[in-house]
């Protein structure tokens, strides 16, 4: 498992964690980024620009410091 922040463009990974004590991660649950559910680093740079559930979201380096992941291997087709 590694950090979201840590994460590259183009890297599709599978939320593992997700750190309830950071400000801001009520909220992701509420946009439907919980654990399980797999999403693409669209840009890496801060913030971060994620493509997950059909939306595109972006992130600040700590709350994606917040949130734990496994890399999958590259997927048929897109997201």
């Amino acid at each position: 498992m590694v950090k979201l922040s840590e994460c590259r463009s183009g890297d599709i990974v599978l939320i593992t964690e997700i750190d309830s004590q950071v400000s801001g991660t009520l909220r992701l649950r509420e946009l439907g980024v919980i654990e399980g559910v797999d999403l693409k680093v669209i840009k890496s740079s801060n913030p971060m620009l994620l493509h997950v559930n059909a939306s595109r979201i972006a992130l600040d380096r700590e709350l994606a410091d917040a949130i734990r992941v496994s890399r999958m291997s590259l997927l048929q087709g897109e997201l």
